[in-house]
């Protein structure tokens, strides 16, 4: 299905959502990033792992800072979360550490934003916490994006390596006046994706399942799940 089909007025709606200004490091040391990030009054670094995450948080020098990941449980997340938000509205100084558990769901609104470099989809999950309420120009919200030095040597990033080397081409062929949030930059990172990921993007076979002449509702809807649910429910007495 093409964009167009779908939305007819994209570039317009496109322009309306711009809200912030991206801008690519290139490759850089936790130290690197973690010295940008002590000069500034409210920012938020996401990392694609835990343990880059917790390295960094020791690195950050600063008397509100916060550690987000899914470790926590949720009531703990949300005293956190209470907490970062009631610092930002007043004006005071915060970082945040955090890993992906702060893409989605997430309401809270950062004038710098740093991202490891990962799939497009992602980095724009991310920006999304930067001038959120739109209160700032997007000159004055910046979303850094940066990939570590030895990112590949000592992390265990399989799990989204395609999407991070999808995207790095990305940012390398973008010119002067473009970002990896255009319209363009999109189509092709997912364009790009799509043909190297192929006959995986359907594992379960549900195309099959569509194109039958009767619609196996039932078997799709057990088939298809979006997150794996293998967890186990528990209580904790507070």
């Amino acid at each position: 299905i093409k964009r167009r089909e779908i939305c007819e007025n994209a570039e317009e709606l496109y322009d309306f959502f711009t809200r912030v200004t991206y801008k690519y490091l290139h490759k850089c040391t936790l130290e690197t990033v973690a010295s940008m990030v002590n000069t500034q009054k409210q920012a938020l670094l996401v990392f694609n792992t835990k343990k880059r995450a917790a390295e960094m948080f020791d690195l950050i020098d600063c008397p509100n800072k916060f550690y987000l990941t899914t470790n926590m449980y949720p009531e703990h997340r949300r005293r956190v979360l209470q907490a970062i938000r009631n610092l930002l509205d007043r004006g005071e100084e915060v970082k945040v550490v955090s890993t992906s558990v702060i893409e989605a769901g997430v309401d809270v609104d950062f004038e710098y934003v740093y991202t490891e470099l990962t799939g497009t989809d992602s980095i724009i999950q991310r920006a999304g916490r930067c001038n959120r309420e739109n209160k700032r120009n997007p000159e004055e919200s910046i979303v850094y994006i940066f990939e570590l030095e030895d990112w590949n040597e000592k992390y265990d990033v399989r799990y989204n390596a395609r999407q991070i080397a999808t995207t790095k081409s990305i940012l390398d062929d973008l010119t002067e006046n473009q970002t990896i949030a255009d319209l363009q930059a999109i189509d092709t990172y997912f364009t790009r994706l799509h043909f190297f990921e192929g006959a995986n993007l359907d594992k379960e076979k549900i195309l099959a399942m569509i194109n039958k002449s009767e619609m196996l509702f039932e078997t799709i809807a057990k088939t298809v799940k979006l997150i794996k649910d293998d967890t186990r429910p528990i209580f904790i007495v507070r």
